[in-house]
C-alpha cells in the first residue's frame, strides 16, 4: 500500500522508519559516533603531525635561530600562526578519508582507505625531509621551484650533498613509522560505521580550514608571517602546503613576451631608466620626515569633479593648486599589491601575475627602508585591513618596516567595514603611532586607506546621496577626502607638519567614473605637500608610480640605483614615460603619445598622439624586461 494512502498515524510512523533506514540512525545505539570520532581524530592526527614536523625543522635548523633576538615566546608564536596552514593542509588530506570512511564495510573501500593513508603519510614524510634539505641547500622552504631543479638532477643532487643524509633518512623512518603506528592504534576505527548523513555535514566543514578562516583573503604563504625576523616567519610555514600552493599557482617558466635580443633590450632600458640628479630640490631640510598616503582607488578622473552639486575630492583639488602636483601620473597596475610594489620598490606590474603574491620573489625586491633606517629614520606602515590579502603583509615585512599596524591592532569596535577599520580610524592610528616614536628621530611612514574600496561603505552620513554604484563610489572618496583634511590638521596640531614631506597618491586607478579608456583608468593623482616643501608647481611630465622612490631618495640625497625600473621625475634630463600592465595587456605613455596593447590578441586597442605605433615596440620591450627580472628572482 502506498505511503500516501495510509492513515495519518501510520504515515508518520512509516516516515520515521523510512528516514531511519535512509540515514541508519538508531538513537538507541548512536551509530553515528564511530564516524564522527574518526573524522575528529583523523583531522587532529594531521595537526599533531605538522606540529611535530615544525619542531623537527626548528631543531634541524637551530643554528638559524638567533637566541639573542628570538625569544621563546616568539618561537612559540611560529607554531600558533603556523597552525592555520597546518589546518588547511590537514583539511585537504582529510577529503578522501572523510568520503570513504562511511563505506568501509565494503572490503575494497576499507583496504583503499588504509592504502591511501599510508601512501599519503609516506609522501608527506618525504616532503618534510626534502624540505629540511632544501632549506639547508637553497635557503627557502620546499616549493614548486624544486620541480625546475628536477629537470637538472645532477645539479640538484650536487646542491644536497652537504646535507646529513643519514639523519634525513632516520627522520623519514621515525616520522612515517611513528605516525603509521599512531594511525593504526588511535585513529582507525574498528567499529563499522553505517551512517552516511554525517558526510553531508563533515565535508562542508573542511572548506573553512582550507581557506584559512572566514576573512576576505584566502590563505597564502604570507598569511602566517608575523615577525620582523625572517626565520620565525619561515618556521611558521607548512612545507607541504607551501609546495601545493606554489605548484597550483606556478605560471611562467619562460618569458612569453620576448620581442628583441638581450642587447637591444639593454639599450632600450638603459635609455629609459638612467638615474639623473634633481633639477632642483623641493625642500631645504637636512632630514625631513616623510609620510606617504596611499589612497585606495584614487583616480585622476575625479579631479575638479562634482556629483549632484557636491565636490568629490575638494581637498585634493585645493592641494593640486597649492602644492607640487604631478598632473600626468599613472598607476603601474590595477591592484593594491601591485601598487605597493611599484611605490615602495619601483617595480612595475606584471600582466600575467603579481610578484607580491610570491613571497620568495617579493622579498628580493629593493626597499627604501634599509637606507632610511641607516640614516636614523623610524619606519612604520599603517593599514586598517587584513594585510594577508594577496601577500601584502609578507612583502611589507620583507621591506623591513620597524612597525606594521593592521586590522588586529585596531579595537574590535572599529572593525566596522567589510575590509576592516575605516579611514578615520586609520589616520587616527597614524597620528598616535607617530607621536609614540622617539621625538628626536625623523620618520618614514606609510598609510594605506581602504574605505574607497568596493562596496564603498562609509561610517558617516552621506555627503553625496544615492545608492547607485557611482554615487557610492564618489561618496566613499569624499569621506576619505574629509579624513585626509582632518589628518593634515591633526599633523599640524601635533607638531608633525613643519618638517614633513607629505606625499599623496592612489594605489591604482579605477574603472569609475566610466571613461571608456584604459589610459584614463590608470591615471592617478600624486601630490607632494607638507611643511618641508617650500615650492608649488605643476609637474606635467608623464610619471609612474615606479618613479616615486627614485625621486624621493634623490631629494633626500640617497642612492636610488637599486630601483632599476624607476627614474627621477624631477630631473631635467632623462626619458619621459610611464608603463602600466593589466590582465594580459600593457600600456605606455610618453610626452606626445599613448598606447594600450592587448597581449592575447597581439593588437593595439587604444592609441593617442602623433606616432603611437612606434611606442608599442617600446612598451613590449619594457614588459619583456620586467618578466626577465621577475623570472630571475
Amino acid at each position: 500500500m502506498g505511503l500516501c494512502r495510509m492513515p495519518k498515524p501510520f504515515r508518520v510512523a512509516a516516515s520515521c522508519s523510512f528516514l531511519g533506514d535512509m540515514f541508519n540512525f538508531d538513537p538507541a545505539h548512536l551509530q553515528w559516533r564511530p564516524t564522527m570520532r574518526f573524522y575528529i581524530k583523523y583531522f587532529f592526527y594531521w595537526l599533531l603531525y605538522f606540529a611535530l614536523a615544525r619542531l623537527v625543522f626548528l631543531v634541524f635548523h637551530y643554528d638559524k635561530l638567533d637566541t639573542n633576538k628570538h625569544t621563546l615566546q616568539e618561537v612559540a608564536l611560529s607554531f600558533v600562526h603556523g597552525m592555520r596552514m597546518d589546518a588547511s593542509m590537514a583539511a585537504y588530506l582529510s577529503i578522501v578519508p572523510f568520503i570513504l570512511y562511511p563505506f568501509i564495510s565494503k572490503r575494497f573501500i576499507g583496504k583503499s582507505l588504509k592504502t591511501y593513508h599510508y601512501v599519503v603519510l609516506a609522501i608527506t614524510s618525504l616532503m618534510v625531509v626534502a624540505d629540511l634539505s632544501s632549506y639547508k641547500a637553497w635557503g627557502f622552504r620546499l616549493d614548486a621551484s624544486i620541480l625546475d631543479y628536477m629537470s637538472h638532477p645532477k645539479e640538484a643532487l650536487a646542491s644536497t650533498l652537504t646535507a646529513p643524509l643519514g639523519w634525513l633518512a632516520l627522520i623519514f623512518v621515525v616520522l612515517a613509522s611513528a605516525f603509521g603506528y599512531l594511525y593504526a592504534r588511535w585513529v582507525e576505527e574498528k567499529t563499522v560505521a553505517k551512517i552516511r548523513a554525517v558526510l553531508l555535514l563533515a565535508l562542508p566543514l573542511l572548506v573553512l580550514p582550507m581557506r584559512g578562516g572566514w576573512g576576505v583573503a584566502p590563505l597564502n604563504p604570507g598569511s602566517v608571517f608575523f615577525s620582523a625576523h625572517p626565520f620565525l616567519n619561515v618556521l611558521a610555514l607548512n612545507a607541504c602546503w607551501n609546495f601545493m600552493h606554489t605548484a597550483a599557482h606556478k605560471k611562467m617558466k619562460k618569458n612569453p613576451f620576448v620581442v628583441c635580443s638581450e642587447k637591444e633590450l639593454k639599450v632600450t632600458m638603459d635609455s629609459l631608466t638612467a638615474k639623473t640628479n634633481p633639477a632642483f630640490y623641493l625642500h631645504q631640510k637636512q632630514k625631513p620626515n616623510v609620510i606617504i598616503v596611499i589612497w585606495e582607488s584614487l583616480t585622476a578622473k575625479m579631479y575638479n569633479k562634482q556629483h549632484k552639486g557636491v565636490s568629490v575630492i575638494p581637498t585634493i583639488d585645493s592641494l593640486s593648486q597649492n602644492a607640487v602636483w604631478f598632473s600626468r601620473m599613472y598607476a603601474s597596475g590595477d591592484r593594491t599589491e601591485k601598487g605597493l610594489a611599484a611605490i615602495l620598490s619601483a617595480y612595475p606590474a606584471q600582466a600575467l601575475t603579481s610578484i607580491v603574491k610570491e613571497t620568495k620573489k617579493a622579498s628580493s625586491l629593493p626597499s627604501p627602508v634599509t637606507a632610511l633606517a641607516q640614516r636614523g629614520y623610524e619606519t612604520s606602515f599603517i593599514y586598517g585591513g587584513d594585510l594577508e590579502f594577496a601577500g601584502m603583509g609578507a612583502y611589507l615585512r620583507s621591506m623591513g618596516f620597524g612597525q606594521i599596524k593592521e586590522m588586529d591592532d585596531f579595537p574590535k569596535e572599529q572593525h566596522n567595514s567589510k575590509w576592516g577599520a575605516h579611514d578615520e580610524f586609520i589616520f587616527q592610528k597614524s597620528i598616535k603611532t607617530l607621536q609614540e616614536r622617539p621625538a628626536q628621530k625623523p620618520f618614514f611612514h606609510a598609510v594605506l586607506t581602504l574605505t574607497s574600496h568596493e562596496p564603498f561603505e562609509t561610517p558617516r552620513p552621506k555627503k553625496i546621496t544615492g545608492n547607485d554604484e557611482l554615487s557610492l563610489f564618489y561618496n566613499a572618496h569624499r569621506y576619505t577626502d574629509d579624513c585626509l583634511k582632518a589628518y593634515m590638521h591633526d599633523l599640524k596640531k601635533a607638531g608633525l607638519w613643519d618638517n614633513t614631506i607629505l606625499i599623496i597618491l592612489g594605489d591604482h586607478g579605477h574603472r569609475l567614473p566610466t571613461a571608456q579608456s584604459k589610459i584614463e583608468d590608470f591615471a592617478i593623482p600624486m601630490i607632494w605637500t607638507g611643511g618641508a616643501i617650500d615650492t608649488t608647481f605643476n609637474q606635467t611630465k608623464a610619471t609612474s608610480q615606479t618613479d616615486l622612490m627614485p625621486t624621493l631618495l634623490a631629494q633626500l640625497g640617497l642612492d636610488a640605483r637599486a630601483f632599476t625600473f624607476g627614474k627621477n621625475a624631477l630631473s631635467a634630463q632623462g626619458a619621459e614615460w610611464a608603463f602600466f600592465a593589466f590582465n594580459n595587456g600593457i600600456g605606455y605613455v610618453n610626452k606626445d603619445n599613448a598606447v594600450v596593447f592587448d597581449n592575447a590578441g597581439k593588437s593595439v586597442v587604444e592609441q593617442r598622439g602623433k606616432n603611437p605605433g612606434h611606442k608599442v615596440e617600446i612598451a613590449r620591450r619594457v614588459q619583456q624586461a620586467v618578466v626577465v627580472d621577475y623570472l630571475g628572482r
